[in-house]
Order: C-alpha cells, then structure tokens, then sequence
C-alpha cells in the first residue's frame, strides 16, 4: 500500500479525504487479487451513490492503456470524473494469486480505477469490449519490435536493389527512404502482414479490427510502390480516429501490409521533408517558371504542405 501511495499524483489525493483514497485503494486492491499471465481484466461497477460508475482495469504494464482506456470512455459519451492509474511490482503464485506488492522479483503491473458518469457503460458487454480493445493495444506492443524490424528489413533490401539496378535505383531508394520515415516516430504501428506473416492486431484472427488488403488503392505517385489510404474502421486504440492503411509492393522484395496511424509529428511535417511527397512538390516546383527563393516558389511550396 505504502509504494502506491507514493505513486499517486497529488490532484488525485487533493480532491478525496484519505478515509476515500484509502477505500478505492482497497477496491483496486481486491480486484486486482487474481490474474494469471498475460491476461487483461476489466470490470464496470455501478456507484449509485453518485449516479455513475468505477471503471477498474488490471493487466501487465506497457504503453497505451491510458489513452486507450479514456479513449473508450469518450466514445461511449461518459464523462470522466477522476481516478488513477499506477504501476506496481505485484508476484503472483503459478494460479495467478497475488502474494505480494513492491517486492524485487514482482513484475510491473497497471492498475486503473476511473470513474465517470454512466452513459451506456452500464450496457451488457461494455467491459468485454473495453478488455478487448486493451488486447489489441497488447498484441500492438508485443509485436512493436517485430513490425519494426520488419518495415527495416523491407527497406534494406529496397536500398540493396538500388546499389544492385541502376534502373530501379531511384524508385527503391525512394521506397526505403519513405519506410526508414516511418518509423522514425513518424507512425504508431498497430498490425502488419509481412510477406503472409501477421503481427500485432493483424494476428488477433476472430477481431472485428482486422484489415485486409483487398479493396480500392489510390493511384500511387512515384515512385509507385507505396499505396496509403484511409480504413473505414475507427481505431479502438491510443487516440481517436480512422486506421491508416499503407501497402508497399517492390518487385524482389515482396509487399507489406502496414497499419496504424500518422502521429501529430508526421501530419504537421512540411512536405519537402516528407519522402514520396518531397518528390512531388519538387516536380511541382519544377514546372514553375520562379526560381528558388522568390516570393511565387515558397507561396507554392507552403500551399502544398
């Protein structure tokens, strides 16, 4: 108890007495006594007292839970009221008991108690659908590294193509530089298929979330391997929003199927920073009779940005 209240933030302990903190600590406590593995768990409770409800979510510590959980609140239109999310050291037995809080071998958990007004949070499933969409940030963040490291592989071998064929050296190039951006903090990866390897929400088979290939493309600019679109489907994930869609195809190398979403650095990026886009502002520019430096070739470039 002790080490969580160390963790709590001080608006949190400012605006309840003690005797409050200490009994919601205690909910999240009880809640929180069984769980085994990987699992996500996640419970809705009425609070009649104050015409709302608590909202308590336990599962192993990683990225995204916050946002994805208050994500779920706002698109079931309930109003967030307050509540707290800590981290702890919980060892557990092999039943998944918990036997201890802040001892050296415990592994890092999340602990979420919220509460907000009712909405239709009291509806059948709202819970289920709060657990599932915490799965899906999981699988997102279990295979970070995986989709990562596959989006760099793909780009490498797009570079070794460069070096290998004078005649595909610019479009391969191209293709590994707008990769290479990708994962330089310019895209939250949330699923892949890599050459008919799925990861991240990709691998989740029965998710109402999956994605597939099929479907229209736009007409892809040079170097006419790289395909972006937007999902009908709304992120259940980190922020709110339409899924990105990116497919990229190079002959030798194979396709890949990326998923996710651009982050407020990549949307606000100028153009001329930008691979793929760079190109087509420069052909833009280059039709245009203003030299570099004029009035007329800025007022253009920042029209296309």
């Amino acid at each position: 108890m002790e080490e969580v209240l160390q963790r709590l933030r001080g608006p949190f302990l400012q605006q309840h007495t003690p005797e409050l903190v200490l009994e919601l600590l205690e909910e999240a406590f009880h809640f929180i006594e069984l769980r085994s593995g990987a699992a996500v768990r996640t419970e809705i409770r009425p609070r009649p007292a104050k015409g709302g409800i608590a909202l308590l979510v336990n599962m192993p510590d990683q990225p995204f839970i916050v946002d994805t959980t208050r994500l779920f609140l706002r698109t079931r239109a309930a109003e967030f009221w307050g509540g707290f999310n800590v981290v702890v050291r919980v060892s557990r037995d092999a039943e998944g008991r918990m036997i201890g809080v802040g001892q050296p071998d415990g592994r890092s958990e999340s602990i979420v108690l919220y509460e907000a007004d009712t909405a239709d949070l009291g509806a059948p499933g709202a819970a289920d659908t709060l657990r599932r969409n915490l799965e899906h940030a999981q699988a997102s963040v279990h295979d970070f590294d995986a989709m990562v490291q596959a989006v760099k592989a793909f780009a490498q071998r797009a570079e070794q193509i460069a070096a290998q064929e004078p005649g595909r050296a610019d479009a391969a190039r191209e293709t590994a530089a707008f990769l290479s951006w990708l994962v330089a903090d310019n895209f939250v990866l949330l699923g892949m298929d890599s050459n008919n390897t799925a990861l991240g929400i990709q691998t989740l088979t029965s998710s109402p979330f999956i994605g597939s290939n099929a479907g229209e493309w736009p007409e892809p600019n040079f170097p006419g391997t790289v395909s972006v679109r937007k999902s009908a489907l709304e992120s259940p994930i980190h922020r709110s929003g339409r899924i990105d869609e990116i497919l990229v195809r190079l002959d030798g190398v194979g396709e890949l199927f990326i998923r996710g979403m651009f982050t407020y650095r990549a949307i606000t990026l100028p153009s001329r920073h930008v691979p793929i886009l760079r190109r087509m502002l420069a052909d833009i520019l280059a039709g245009q009779t203003a030299g570099p430096g004029s009035h007329r070739y800025k007022g253009l470039a920042n029209v296309f940005d």
